[in-house]
């Protein structure tokens, strides 16, 4: 069978995707990478390096002062480094989300997305790629959008707001028989 009849009998979205569906994607990266093994293990190096140079600053400063204080200030800096990362993603990542989508082209032409249980399709101007879904590394999704990561940093963004209620369910019937076959397979190795 040629790719062209292969293809008539896939189901197909047209989608467009916009700045602030950039936005909602990289939100969505940020916070599965801050529930990952390495955000967590970032996290806790950043609070310790904190806590020690808390620590050496007290002690220049002529001491450890009374231990609640201390024991309080130790307490709040895990908040506060996840506070600042949040205001990178949340504040200045608009701002950044959006000069990136000006700049890449890429991000502002419309593109068709095909599917079969076992592969997913990209076409554009920019020319036709195809996938099996084993060749994805993980797959994320929240209420805006599905991320399809090819690699730790590279995803494709899908919109989910593209979509039919009945195209959604199809793409992710497809998308998440191959992860629940992923899951069955990590667990027989």
């Amino acid at each position: 069978m040629d790719r062209q009849e292969d293809d008539s009998a896939r189901p197909a979205v047209q989608i467009t995707v916009t700045a602030a569906d950039l936005i909602q994607a990289q939100r969505l990266h940020f916070w599965q990478y801050m529930r990952s093994r390495a955000g967590v293990t970032r996290l806790i190096t950043a609070w310790a390096a904190a806590a020690v140079v808390f620590a050496m600053v007290m002690k220049l400063l002529g001491g450890i002062p009374a231990l609640l204080p201390s024991a309080i200030c130790i307490a709040i800096i895990p908040f506060i480094i996840v506070g600042s990362w949040s205001l990178r993603i949340y504040g200045l990542g608009g701002w950044k989300a959006r000069r990136t989508f000006r700049e890449q082209k890429t991000l502002q032409r419309p593109f068709r997305i095909s599917w079969t249980d076992r592969d997913v399709s990209f076409e554009s101007e920019f020319g036709h790629t195809r996938f099996q879904w084993s060749d994805f590394f993980k797959i994320r999704e929240n209420h805006h959008c599905i991320l399809l990561y090819q690699s730790r940093l590279l995803y494709q963004l899908i919109p989910k707001s593209a979509f039919k209620a009945s195209e959604l369910e199809d793409f992710r019937s497809a998308m998440l028989g191959w992860e629940v076959r992923q899951s069955v397979l990590q667990v027989a190795r």
